[in-house]
């Protein structure tokens, strides 16, 4: 892929216009290093870039469950559920973020010519459980066709427990 001043301009081999003047041309391949050059492209003529792309000798596959899970790497965002890329030898952080789930993170070291594999399922938070599993109930009273309503006095969640009284001054 070919970026000029960040901005995606085609793929390789690229033919295209360019504004003139100093401009930063970045190449991308997957499973490969980029490379970035300054380029001062004048006002009429044109501009030959030949580069080979070197070989990352390391890779890092992540897999995030539930889906929608948001993968960062080194803090920048990576994609969403499963990510598979080169990456530079060395260590990274590797954060995992869902709204409704306890977040995740955890420090890898990756050794060249090494693919380094995370499988991670997101624990959900208390009230993610606890509205699951109210989701699930109302599906079953509205699958039989049946409604059925109780109200409580005093209701309290402790934990993993949710205790309710229909009359909270008796034992």
């Amino acid at each position: 892929t070919v970026f000029v001043d960040g901005e995606r301009v085609g793929v390789t081999p690229f033919t295209g216009q360019v504004l003139p003047g100093d401009r930063t041309v970045r190449l991308e391949l997957g499973l490969h290093l980029p490379v970035e050059h300054e380029l001062a492209v004048p006002a009429r003529g044109a501009i030959r870039l030949e580069e080979r792309l070197t070989r990352i000798p390391a890779r890092i596959v992540i897999s995030a469950q539930p889906q929608g899970a948001a993968i960062l790497i080194d803090g920048d965002p990576a994609g969403t559920d499963r990510v598979e890329r080169a990456i530079a030898p060395g260590p990274h952080r590797v954060a995992l973020r869902l709204d409704g789930y306890l977040p995740f993170e955890q420090l890898i070291e990756v050794r060249p010519g090494e693919t380094v594999a995370l499988e991670r399922t997101l624990d959900p938070t208390r009230w993610t459980s606890m509205r699951a599993s109210m989701r699930e109930q109302q599906e079953s009273i509205y699958g039989r066709r049946s409604y059925f309503q109780l109200a409580f006095g005093l209701a309290s969640l402790r934990g993993d427990a949710f205790a309710a009284r229909a009359d909270p001054f008796k034992d």
